[in-house]
């Protein structure tokens, strides 16, 4: 109450905020574990479907990348059956 309510502090505290909040150490190593296998898995489907493996089957809660368009340009589109 002795506070006035439009105070700003002197100094503040000027570190970046943590990536993901935990509730211990063990918590965070865990995520970051986790995390760091998401990656791996996502990394070596994009590989293997960029190397013309269609049936690879990406890491749950992830979004494939973009198939390349395989039409010229110039050429007119086929027409449709």
């Amino acid at each position: 109450m002795n506070q006035h309510p439009h105070s700003e502090p002197h100094n503040t505290k000027r570190s970046p905020s943590p990536l993901v909040h935990a509730a211990s150490p063990v918590e965070w190593i865990a995520y970051k574990r986790t995390w760091l296998y998401f990656v791996d898995c996502y990394r070596e489907a994009a590989n293997r479907l960029k190397k013309g493996d269609f049936t690879v089957i990406f890491p749950e809660g992830s979004i494939p990348p973009r198939l390349p368009s395989f039409r010229t340009h110039g050429q007119p589109r086929p027409a449709p059956a």
